[in-house]
């Protein structure tokens, strides 16, 4: 994962916790599952939308022991996808190629204000030798 995202924030509903998934996650898995949730989302975030699912690594970094609980979360409620062993959540994937799409625009525009400045610094200055003869004129008229 690229460092610009390291430090990057990812948009969280203010009433994600009204959504019938996560709702029947917290009915289910309590409030540790709605923590679990929104943990395995950051890691989704910090390795570009995927993770291996594995179960013992995926506790580690939630800091639990409860392989149940984590394994419950990711599979039960169609809140992640499990495919060719690895983790993927659709929101999550769409919010990296949005935050992707906005930087590459932003170095683009970055460049063109860049070259368009460069060339401006390499066009001699007309206006400067126009408005220094006239001054010269008004002094010689005196």
């Amino acid at each position: 994962m690229s460092n610009r995202l390291e430090n990057h924030w990812f948009k969280h509903d203010m009433n994600a916790s009204n959504d019938n998934k996560i709702r029947k996650l917290e009915f289910r898995n309590g409030l540790e599952g709605y923590a679990a949730f929104f943990k395995i989302v950051e890691l989704l975030m910090s390795n570009n939308g995927e993770i291996e699912y594995d179960i013992e690594l995926i506790c580690n970094f939630l800091g639990t022991t409860n392989e149940e609980l984590v394994s419950s979360t990711i599979n039960n409620f169609g809140l992640f996808i499990v495919d060719n062993g690895y983790i993927y959540n659709e929101r999550v994937s769409t919010q990296l190629y949005e935050i992707t799409e906005k930087s590459k625009k932003a170095s683009e525009n970055a460049n063109k204000r860049w070259e368009k400045e460069k060339s401006k610094q390499m066009i001699p200055n007309k206006t400067n030798e126009k408005e220094e003869s006239t001054n010269k004129d008004w002094i010689n008229d005196l």
